[in-house]
């Protein structure tokens, strides 16, 4: 469990408290979730989602800042956040305990998955020649021969921009 979450959670609570939720039971009721999640939350296990987090803010007449705010940087131990190993600092940083949902967290990740393939695809491309763009290209047109993909067989290297009309 990390620092931030724990301390978010201490927020949460606090938070439900002053607003006059006596209990989680109380408080899980009125946000439309069960105890054991907002004492999830409360004890730092678990992040609200994007949809809960709104419903925090509108039941408690907090804003996120106020949930955000801890007053002295976060610290491990005896160590302020300019002491943290990386493991230390990965952790601090993590999509969930900055409150990022895990979906879009994930969607993220792919996301800059597949921008380092297209660059990789890029660099390959502009360093060939053309013999070797000739062989990627036949190459490609071989892995989806039999998808719905049209790649004609009248697009030339030479002209790149040059495609025939093949009678479609």
């Amino acid at each position: 469990m990390s620092k931030i979450k724990k301390l978010i959670g201490q927020k949460i609570k606090q938070a439900r408290k002053e607003a006059g939720y006596k209990t989680q039971a109380l408080f899980a009721e009125k946000l439309k979730t069960d105890t054991a999640t907002v004492g999830r939350w409360e004890a730092g296990i678990y992040s609200p989602s994007s949809e809960h987090w709104q419903n925090i803010y509108k039941h408690t007449g907090k804003l996120r800042d106020w949930f955000e705010d801890f007053g002295q940087p976060p610290q491990v131990g005896a160590q302020t956040v300019g002491n943290m190993t990386p493991e230390q600092l990965k952790d601090l940083l993590s999509p969930s305990a900055i409150g990022i949902p895990d979906k879009l967290s994930q969607r993220l990740r792919a996301l800059d998955e597949s921008a380092s393939v297209i660059h990789d695809v890029l660099e390959v491309l502009a360093f060939a020649s053309l013999d070797q763009l000739q062989v990627i290209l036949r190459a490609s047109k071989a892995a989806v021969a039999d998808t719905d993909i049209d790649l004609r067989d009248d697009v030339t290297l030479n002209n790149p921009g040059a495609v025939r009309n093949s009678g479609r």
